[in-house]
């Protein structure tokens, strides 16, 4: 009994599963590029400030997956562009993609750059704990609070 348990628990994992490639393979309006330092896009989104220019610095760094909105899986991709697709004080940005059927779907790209985050498993939604703050997936985006502020 207890292995059949194990077994969906990690069927149902695998099917929410999404890997810092397969988010770059959907934001990247190119093929991504692999090299010694692992995978990137070589030219920056369309949803960030420099659409479209070459680069050599887009990468995910870290993929979250949560109910993020009331009976829906989502997941949370944070990236890097080293100041290039984001330029001034950003660092790069978060995706947030949607579950949809067999995948995922592209939701937005902002340039707020949350750092390494991890999830807060809720009753009825997750959130994310983020560089000391809170944040909860709204309509616009997401709202972060200071950890411990109501």
């Amino acid at each position: 009994m207890l292995k059949i348990i194990t077994s969906v628990f990690t069927m149902l994992n695998l099917a929410l599963s999404l890997s810092k490639e397969d988010v770059l393979r959907i934001v990247c309006p190119v093929k991504p590029v692999r090299t010694k330092d692992g995978l990137h896009c070589p030219v920056c989104p369309d949803f960030t400030s420099r659409a479209g220019e070459k680069t050599e610095v887009f990468e995910i760094q870290q993929v979250l997956i949560g109910r993020f909105a009331k009976g829906k899986t989502i997941a949370v991709a944070t990236y890097s562009s080293k100041y290039f697709c984001e330029p001034g004080v950003y660092v790069g940005g978060h995706i947030v993609l949607e579950k949809e059927g067999n995948g995922y779907r592209f939701v937005y790209g902002r340039p707020r750059y949350l750092g390494f985050c991890k999830v807060l498993t809720g009753k009825d939604e997750d959130k994310l704990l983020c560089r000391g703050e809170i944040c909860k997936l709204e309509a616009d985006g997401l709202n972060c609070q200071p950890a411990g502020k109501k």
